[in-house]
């Protein structure tokens, strides 16, 4: 059995109107970068970054706001994070190199503020709209989406990849351009390292009017090389490639929110694995529960066996789904997480580990989740199997040690580690315990003489 326990507060906007989490990035469980493009502190639409870092009780603020650059900018519709100390801002909308041109700012940490990694990253053309999809798989490596580029032919869209060669951001071969004109290639992306790109161009209609569909590319040392056939989506108007992740080289998850194949619009999501000379289906289609859904609108893997799936419009409030792989099949983890009230929840998730979710909703606070398995003996040296009831519980457990054991010690803590409770007894073989606080996950440890033992028990 699974649950998600949330960590820490909400991360609220810092206005309303904000659209704080059109864009969440967790490099690691302790550090999360929100993109708010609506903005208008000081410009208006020019939109900012923010940076929280975990402190063990709360999520503090990591240096100052990133601001956009100009009135208009709509700087953090997209972000992407590496590691704790640098991140990557989309600004599609920014003029400088060309009305709506976009361009991309990297940041990185130096111990008291953010610094701007060299120069600004600007768009080829007029209305590019260059940012508006970007992934860092590292430090000094970023890709770059312009679904709008005319370089094949009139919105076919291409992305761009550069490296960081000591003072400057260069081009890593050629433009990847996409397939057709209206393609919008660039839409979304994914790099699970400096080698390999995924890319999702919704509008292409190779295998059906509107399906979409992706492409994965590898670097040869020269070129930019497509990596097996086109992922095309599954009917016309999928708009297959909306959202993409790629954990690693061989895996890539790929959402279609407009898929009817469970209702109108209800969504789906489907997960390959290359096989060496091919893409190959992982498992079923991952549907939306049903009609509206929208599942797909978001999606992030950090692993091959683990996807939290996005579905922002059921109705209106939006949901998460995790769901694990199990050798044949995808299966849910815990419930579906869904707030009580807010708009589109779910627009954005990112998950560093499997056991870790941060989920944005344009209309609401960005929330982070622990995601753990709840029940269960977590650690035994014991000798024996102590056996807890009821698991989960209203408030209350019964503890049986299975045999007499003498300088026996419960100690009770929650999920943050913080201690709730503490009783020691001269002997015992039966113990029960009354867990004070919210619902939620609580570690027992039990100890006597030297034996130890770890219970996870879920407070409902």
């Amino acid at each position: 059995m699974h649950a998600q326990v949330q960590i820490g507060q909400n991360i609220l906007e810092e206005l309303t109107g904000d659209n704080i989490d059109m864009s969440v990035s967790m490099p690691d469980a302790y550090t999360i970068a929100i993109g708010a493009p609506h903005n208008y502190v000081g410009f208006n639409n020019a939109g900012h970054v923010r940076v929280y870092s975990w402190n063990g009780s709360g999520w503090l603020q990591k240096g100052l706001d990133i601001d956009g650059e100009a009135p208009g900018d709509r700087s953090g519709w997209c972000v992407s994070m590496p590691d704790a100390n640098t991140v990557a801002i989309g600004a599609p909308n920014n003029g400088t190199g060309g009305s709506l041109a976009g361009h991309v700012r990297v940041y990185s940490w130096n111990g008291t503020a953010w610094m701007q990694k060299g120069l600004d990253i600007d768009g080829e053309a007029t209305s590019d709209n260059s940012g508006k999809s970007l992934s860092m798989p590292d430090a000094n490596t970023v890709a770059i989406g312009a679904s709008q580029n005319d370089g094949n032919g009139s919105n076919a869209g291409h992305v761009r990849v550069y490296g960081w060669n000591g003072s400057a951001w260069v081009q890593k071969g050629a433009d990847i351009d996409g397939e057709a004109a209206g393609d919008q290639s660039g839409k979304s992306l994914s790099m699970p390292d400096a080698n390999t790109v995924a890319i999702g161009a919704t509008n292409n209609s190779g295998g059906a009017n509107y399906a979409g569909h992706v492409r994965v590319y590898g670097w040869s040392g020269s070129a930019w090389v497509q990596k097996g056939a086109d992922i095309d989506g599954e009917a016309a108007q999928d708009g297959s490639g909306w959202s993409l992740s790629m954990p690693d080289v061989n895996t890539v998850a790929i959402g279609t929110p407009a898929n009817a194949g469970n209702g109108s619009w209800a969504g789906h999501v489907r997960v390959y694995g290359w096989d060496g000379s091919a893409w190959v289906q992982k498992g079923m289609d991952i549907d939306g529960a049903g009609f509206d859904d929208q599942s797909g609108v978001s999606v992030s893997m950090p692993n091959a066996n683990t996807i939290a799936i996005g579905a922002n419009f059921v109705p209106l409030n939006g949901r998460v789904r995790v769901y694990a792989w199990y050798g044949s099949a995808w299966v849910q983890l815990g419930l579906d997480i869904a707030p009580q009230e807010g708009g589109n929840f779910g627009w954005s998730v990112s998950m560093p580990d499997a056991n870790t979710l941060a989920i944005g909703a344009t209309g609401n606070a960005v929330q982070v989740y622990s995601i753990i398995n709840t029940l269960g003996i977590l650690d035994n040296t014991s000798g024996t199997q102590p056996m807890v009831s009821p698991n989960p519980t209203k408030g209350k457990v019964a503890v049986d040690l299975g045999s007499d054991h003498t300088d026996v010690t419960v100690v009770v803590r929650n999920i943050l580690g913080q201690e709730t409770l503490r009783k020691t007894y001269a002997s015992a073989n039966r113990l029960e315990i009354c867990l004070e606080g919210d619902a939620g996950v609580y570690l027992l440890e039990i100890t006597s003489n030297d034996k130890r033992a770890v219970v996870r028990v879920l407070k409902e």
